[in-house]
């Protein structure tokens, strides 16, 4: 101990007051509360930012996209609940496409129209290495639009009404708006002089 802080510490016994701390020496609680704070406005920033990127459900009736996740022509998959499965356990979801025209957005339900049901996969196609959807049980093959190209299903794939808003996509999912009609007769559809829509009772509610 030095000369200086012994002669402190007698006067603090001599005086009964708490002697001074040294100049050196610092309460690094201030710096240290500061600092947790700066840290905790940036985690809270850049969460909102991934927050905006990420695809989330927001409510019963309603889910959001992030449109800047959408890459022009490219279908992208999501599932923001469960939306049920095919007979061979395969997930149904919805295909998210941006066609190019503007900020359209198309909304496909993923479940072939046809009564056997599965579920449709994107796939490449080997002849000319285009994107199309593809049925397993029906063998019914879709366009990137969700036309109907080949096979016996009786119309084009249902899709959701979409909403697009600044950098948002809001899809309904009450409803499903009905494909186009491949087939005469006996079949639920849509048709260019009418758009027939069909209530959904999604799994768990």
């Amino acid at each position: 101990m030095s000369d200086g802080s012994r002669h402190d510490t007698r006067e603090g016994e001599r005086t009964g007051r708490t002697p001074a701390l040294p100049s050196t020496v610092r309460n690094p609680w201030g710096r240290l509360a500061m600092l947790g704070a700066v840290i905790v406005l940036g985690v809270a920033a850049s969460g909102l930012c991934v927050a905006w990127l990420v695809p989330r459900h927001v409510g019963e009736s309603t889910a959001t996209f992030a449109l800047d996740a959408l890459e022009e022509g490219r279908p992208q998959y999501y599932r923001p609940f469960n939306m049920g499965y095919d007979e061979s356990g395969r997930p149904y979801g919805m295909y998210l496409l941006r066609t190019g025209r503007g900020d359209e957005v198309i909304a496909l339900f993923s479940r072939d129209p046809h009564p056997l049901a599965c579920s449709v996969t994107l796939v490449q196609q080997p002849n000319d290495g285009t994107l199309a959807f593809d049925s397993a049980c029906s063998g019914s093959r879709f366009d990137l639009e969700g036309e109907l190209e080949a096979g016996v299903s009786p119309r084009a794939l249902d899709r959701f009404a979409v909403e697009v808003f600044g950098a948002g996509v809001d899809i309904d999912v009450t409803e499903l708006i009905l494909g186009r009609c491949a087939s005469v007769g006996g079949v639920e559809c849509s048709s260019a002089r009418e758009t027939r829509t069909e209530a959904v009772d999604w799994p768990g509610n």
